[in-house]
């Protein structure tokens, strides 16, 4: 999991230059989708933007592929105090099904109960083809996530201040 921190004051900005990736006919990005060549152009239009994001990357892995919700779950326990480290006050996530949503919810209720996530933290839901800002964090974790396997050029091409936690799967 990933994900990217911006004022507030440069959302707008950010969202333009992002649209501004975009070839004809896309609606959005998305990491998977995307040509080695695209992911090239991606990764250097978010490198021009790089001064005014940081980024915070969590990883559980390696996960079998029925634990992923497990990893997932673990992945939100260091990222959502993270990011609340780092001043954030309004989380934005992509948006999934109804029930992984709550479940989300519950995770974050959780962490406010465990002390470890503030209820001046807000999290809220949204689909990527409406909010721009939701590429950068899959762009940030698909470079990532080929950086673990032995591909760090995408990740080093971002120019981000990428704090990285790798969180053991229990």
């Amino acid at each position: 999991m990933a994900a990217a921190i911006c004022t507030a004051e440069e959302q707008e900005r950010l969202r333009a230059a992002l649209r501004g990736l975009l070839l004809p006919r896309q609606d959005r990005l998305h990491w998977r989708d995307e040509s080695e060549a695209r992911r090239l152009q991606i990764t250097a239009g978010i490198a021009a933007l790089s001064a005014a994001l940081h980024s915070v990357v969590v990883v559980a892995a390696p996960v079998p592929d029925a634990k992923q919700e497990r990893a997932r779950r673990l992945c939100l326990e260091t990222l959502h105090p993270a990011l609340e480290a780092h001043g954030v006050s309004l989380i934005v996530q992509e948006q999934r099904t109804p029930q992984q949503n709550r479940r989300d919810l519950q995770m974050v209720d959780a962490l406010r109960s465990a002390h470890l996530l503030s209820a001046a933290v807000r999290v809220e839901f949204a689909q990527p083809i409406e909010e721009p800002l939701l590429w950068l964090p899959d762009t940030i974790a698909g470079a990532a996530g080929l950086a673990r396997e032995g591909h760090p050029e995408h990740l080093a091409r971002l120019s981000l201040a990428i704090q990285h936690h790798d969180v053991p799967m229990r």
